[in-house]
C-alpha cells in the first residue's frame, strides 16, 4: 500500500509541476528574440505503469540436514522442470540528465531511478512443485530499478523526438512456498523460501518531449528492460521440522516494459539574440 500512495504522490506531484511550468513563459525581452534550445542539465520527477513476465527453471536439488548437506542431484534435461507467468504495477523516481542540441540534433545523457511494485503470483507447480511438494505458488516483485542511458534525438522548435538505450539494474524480491493441498482447506505447509537480489541488464526505448516554457517540459515514454538469465540457489525450509531444508538451483529471467509520464526542469536560460 505505501508503494501506491508512494506512486500516486509521484502523479500528483507531475500535474502540479505541469501547471507550474506555464508561469515560466516565452516571452522575451522587447527587441530579442529567443530561439529555443534543448542544452542544458535537466532533473525531473517521473511515474507510469509497468508489466513484464518472470521466468523460473529449476537446475537442480540438494538435501540438507541441519549444516551437513547431501550431493547435488541436477535435473535433466535441462530446462525441463519451467514454469512462467506475468507481473504488473506501478513505479515512481526521479531523473537528472544532460542534453547538447546541434542544428536539429539533441544527444544526451540521462540516468534515472525509481521505486516501484511491479509483481506478480502463480502456480509454480511444474517447477518448485516437482522438487518441494504437490502444490507450490511463487511471488516475484520488482520493487525498484534504475536506468543510465545515451539519448539521440532529432528536435522541431519546442519538440523532441527521441530514442534511448544503455544499462537497467532491477531489485527482485522472490517468495516460493509449498503445501500438500489434500489435507485442509489451505493446504498443510511443506517448504517455504525466499531471495533478494540485484540484477542488471540492458534497456532500450523511445519517447517524444515537449517545451512548456523556456526551463520545463513534459515527455511520454516507453522503455524495455531485459533481465537476461541468472542462475541461483533458493534455501527453502521445511516447516514442520526447520532443521530439514532443500538447496534448489534455478535459472529465471525477467523481461519489463514500462510507460513513464514525466516533467523535467532545465536550469539556466538563453538571454535571446538582438532581432534583425
Amino acid at each position: 500500500m505505501q508503494k501506491l500512495l508512494t506512486s500516486a504522490g509521484v502523479g500528483a506531484s507531475l500535474l502540479v509541476l505541469a501547471g507550474a511550468a506555464y508561469a515560466d513563459g516565452y516571452s522575451a525581452p522587447r527587441g530579442y528574440e529567443r530561439p529555443f534550445s534543448w542544452t542544458g542539465v535537466y532533473i525531473g520527477l517521473q511515474g507510469g505503469a509497468g508489466w513484464g513476465t518472470t521466468e523460473d527453471s529449476v537446475n537442480n536439488v540438494q538435501g540438507c540436514i541441519g549444516a551437513v548437506c547431501g550431493p547435488v542431484i541436477p535435473i535433466t534435461p535441462g530446462g525441463f522442470l519451467r514454469d512462467s507467468y506475468t507481473m504488473n504495477g506501478f513505479h515512481g523516481g526521479g531523473t537528472i540528465g544532460a542534453n547538447l542540441q546541434t542544428g536539429v540534433v539533441v544527444v544526451g545523457l540521462e540516468a534515472d531511478i525509481s521505486g516501484a511494485n511491479i509483481s506478480g503470483t502463480n502456480e509454480c507447480n511444474f517447477s518448485f512443485g516437482s522438487v518441494l511438494g504437490i502444490f507450490s505458488r511463487c511471488r516475484t516483485d520488482l520493487n525498484a530499478f534504475g536506468t543510465v542511458t545515451g539519448r539521440l534525438g532529432l528536435a522541431s522548435g519546442r519538440t523532441l523526438v527521441y530514442g534511448k538505450a544503455g544499462l537497467a539494474w532491477g531489485n527482485f524480491d522472490r517468495d516460493v512456498s509449498s503445501a500438500i493441498v489434500v489435507l485442509g482447506p489451505g493446504g498443510v505447509p511443506l517448504f517455504n523460501g525466499s531471495r533478494s537480489e540485484t540484477r542488471t541488464g540492458f534497456t532500450v526505448g523511445a519517447g517524444i518531449e515537449h517545451a512548456l516554457g523556456r526551463n520545463w517540459s513534459a515527455k511520454l515514454e516507453y522503455d524495455f528492460m531485459d533481465f537476461g538469465s541468472s542462475n541461483e540457489t533458493l534455501h527453502a525450509v521445511f516447516a514442520p521440522l526447520p532443521v530439514v531444508a532443500l538447496n534448489v538451483g534455478h535459472s529465471d529471467l525477467e523481461q519489463v516494459h514500462v510507460v513513464r509520464l514525466g516533467i523535467n526542469y532545465k536550469f539556466g536560460s538563453d538571454p535571446g539574440v538582438p532581432l534583425k
